[in-house]
């Protein structure tokens, strides 16, 4: 896989990951308001499991539940969303440099996760509660969205991976096949598992999985336990292989290995304590609700979650910055383009699909319907002048007055090319240098047996006097010539 079609794919995803949370905000503020306490039935009733879960819902609704809970964006979704874009981000920014390094592929697949499964539950709630029959290829949808999250579970591989994208050893890759095994076995028993999905309960929606398979009940949930299972230890066996890749390095790979140590501690920690209390908690009567509704539960798993989320890829970026795997100039270039683009995506959006239905009314016409496709053309339309014009200002942010160091290189090559004097060159050189790092002047030094002579300078005025060398090291300038 070359960069040019890494970078392109990368930056595919993070571009329709930003287009599919404007267009989840953009239906969700056009469309009516979802109707609250009712519940919508797809399938076979006499399904495993359906009594039970309908009589659930009923309660729920006689209780004054609103049965509302997916399908729309809030203040607290948009943080969430924002964080997973930035894993896109932090992956886009590691295989542009190593295309075939598996972490950062791994960023990119997880941080999409959420931006797509917001999009595809507000479809799922528009096509079933708002206006049923309007969304083609709906039972699809809700499909995808009560199985879209589960890869999320590969997270644990961030570990193993760290920092280069390659395991620790050959034999760590029945970590990777147990965890991926796993994962794949949990979701198939759910595939076949008869009764009501499980992600739609929320709004009220029970969709009867059409796979089931009656009787099979019991075996999914035995076949359930034992992927998660399976999952669960290679997960703690991919925090085992990080430690262990941590005590055999040495020197800068050791330093920035132990942030992430760090981060798999603290989040380790928490997670035995959380399953150590729910023994606990059973061995003293209480039940699930009870031990969930205990503060330490909630504090644990905050514990666990904010680690994990925001110390991974933050671990992985003081790789980059700290210990100069990459230049740091350039990932501040690409970050200011993606915020301006995002930006930019978003003001659009709002401008074309929100404002003019929130001045002239509730979204009912028909035309409504459009108004988001409208604006993904008009995306596709100025997306890429936009984009020239972000760099450009990304690069005066960064560089300032300076070239980037591409127009540095070409400008020097071009500029050699034209210098037919010798005499010419080296104080073309010396300007150059000048303009593309911002510096007051350059003097370009020339070894001459055992000492350095100025031989051209930028601006033009006295040279200083020949330094001499001791060895190999280079003379240290007065401060006055820093």
């Amino acid at each position: 896989m070359t960069r040019r079609f890494a970078r392109i794919v990368s930056l595919t995803v993070l571009v329709v990951c930003i287009c599919a949370v404007a267009a989840a905000g953009a239906i969700w503020a056009t469309v009516d308001r979802v109707p609250e306490g009712v519940i919508v039935v797809v399938g076979d009733r006499s399904a495993e499991g359906f009594a039970d879960v309908h009589a659930e819902l009923e309660e729920m609704q006689a209780a004054g539940d609103p049965l509302v809970e997916n399908g729309k964006v809030d203040p607290g979704d948009l943080s969430a969303i924002i964080v997973f874009l930035g894993w896109i981000a932090v992956g886009t920014l590691i295989v542009r440099r190593q295309p075939r390094n598996w972490a950062g592929w791994l960023f990119v697949l997880i941080g999409s996760l959420l931006p797509l499964l917001l999009l595809v539950q507000t479809l799922v709630v528009y096509g079933l509660k708002v206006r049923p029959g309007t969304v083609p290829l709906v039972g699809l949808l809700v499909w995808i969205g009560e199985f879209l999250f589960y890869p999320v579970a590969l997270t644990p591989l961030l570990f193993l991976l760290y920092p280069d994208g390659h395991l620790p050893g050959r034999r760590w890759r029945w970590a990777v096949i147990g965890l991926i095994g796993g994962t794949v076995l949990a979701i198939a028993a759910f595939l076949l598992r008869p009764g009501p999905f499980n992600n739609w309960r929320g709004d009220g929606i029970l969709y009867v999985n059409p796979l089931g398979i009656d009787g099979f009940g019991a075996a999914a949930s035995i076949l359930i336990t034992i992927g998660a299972v399976t999952a669960l230890a290679c997960a703690v066996s991919s925090a085992v292989g990080l430690l262990l890749k941590y005590r055999r390095s040495e020197g800068q790979e050791r330093q920035r290995m132990r942030w992430l140590v760090l981060v798999g501690e603290i989040a380790a920690v928490a997670v035995v304590l959380l399953f150590l209390l729910t023994p606990l908690g059973a061995a003293l009567g209480l039940g699930g609700e009870e031990l969930d509704a205990l503060p330490i539960f909630g504090i644990l798993w905050g514990i666990a979650a904010f680690t994990l989320i925001f110390g991974i890829p933050a671990a992985y970026l003081i790789a980059i910055f700290r210990h100069g795997l990459w230049d740091l100039d350039l990932v501040i270039r690409k970050t200011v383009v993606f915020g301006l683009l995002a930006g930019f995506i978003s003001l659009l959006y709002v401008l074309v699909a929100v404002l003019p239905l929130a001045v002239v009314g509730t979204g009912r016409s028909d035309g409504s319907t459009l108004l988001p496709f409208a604006a993904t053309i008009l995306l596709v339309l100025f997306f890429q002048p936009v984009r020239e014009r972000t760099r450009r200002f990304a690069d005066r942010v960064v560089y300032g007055e300076r070239a980037t160091p591409y127009e540095m290189l070409s400008e020097f090559s071009s500029r050699l090319g034209e210098a037919y004097a010798t005499d010419d060159v080296l104080p073309r050189t010396a300007q150059i240098l000048a303009n593309a790092t911002g510096a007051r002047g350059a003097v370009v030094w020339l070894r001459v047996g055992a000492e350095l002579r100025p031989a051209a300078a930028w601006p033009e005025g006295e040279l200083p006097a020949p330094r001499p060398m001791r060895g190999e090291d280079l003379p240290v300038p007065a401060d006055d010539e820093h």
